[in-house]
């Protein structure tokens, strides 16, 4: 496998984050199905190649032979990822979890749940990014 993929289980919540920044996006087409807006499956070798200008993307992804649904956080120019990216994407991550569990915040006092869940996903991200991700005790996804 040329990609790595790395894996991160929050335990609290019931999904997975896998973050990458060192990926071939013809195998993340091939490991992957999008899952689209009404919650299809899709085949989409376009989402895994990023434009020049995207720095970095969150999708939700199912694993094409275990059909296990994770969120994704492709970081295609990690160079260019700074706190404002990662804080941007950490937000994607933090609503899409937030929707499918009920708890998307209607004022801005009731938040709080979003906002350790997007602290969380930063950290996955960050370290990933930085090279640490032992710390957030992520591992290398089919690394079993």
């Amino acid at each position: 496998m040329k990609s790595k993929i790395y894996e991160f289980n929050p335990a609290i919540y019931p999904f997975k984050l896998l973050v990458t920044k060192e990926f071939d996006s013809k195998e993340l087409g091939d490991m992957f199905y999008v899952v689209n807006e009404d919650k299809e499956l899709c085949e989409s070798y376009e989402v895994f190649t990023p434009a020049s200008r995207t720095t970095a993307r969150t999708i939700e992804v199912s694993d094409k032979n275990e059909h296990d649904t994770y969120i994704m956080v492709i970081l295609c120019h990690p160079k260019n990822i700074g706190v404002g990216i990662i804080s941007h994407e950490s937000l994607h991550v933090s609503n899409i979890v937030a929707e499918w569990l009920g708890f998307l915040p209607e004022k801005a006092m009731e938040d709080e749940p979003v906002a350790y869940l997007s602290e969380w996903v930063a950290k996955c991200i960050n370290s990933v990014l930085k090279g640490t991700s032992n710390i957030m005790q992520g591992k290398l996804y089919k690394e079993n």
